[in-house]
């Protein structure tokens, strides 16, 4: 019986260790993500103070960069591009420290934030 509860309560010291995924305010994403950069699996994208954004592509034909412009809306990361249009995102930082973004259509794309 020593045994079970030094058990159980193993369970809950690890389970209140863990953190959950962080789901970032609108004040949250400006401070995080101004003057930031993000790598992608194919590219990276940086946003700078003064709401511009440049995404960068990375393929076999070369690079390619599309300049873009970014604002928060409330609770979410809206950003425009020429050949997408306008997208509101909400920006999830995951337990491991990686960011997603997620689009109303709920595909999402995960990235690491360079220091």
């Amino acid at each position: 019986m020593k045994n079970l509860g030094f058990s159980i309560l193993a369970l809950q010291v690890i389970a209140a260790g863990a953190s959950a995924d962080t789901t970032l305010s609108g004040s949250e994403i400006r401070t995080f993500l101004t003057g930031a950069t993000v790598v992608f699996e194919d590219g990276e994208q940086k946003w700078m103070s003064g709401g511009k954004t440049i995404s960068t592509f990375f393929s076999s034909q070369g690079r390619e960069d599309v300049n873009g412009s970014w604002a928060v809306e409330g609770n979410k990361l809206c950003e425009t591009f020429p050949r997408t249009g306008r997208q509101c995102l909400t920006v999830v930082v995951l337990n491991g420290g990686d960011i997603r973004f997620i689009p109303r259509d709920g595909n999402h794309y995960t990235g690491s934030k360079l220091d």
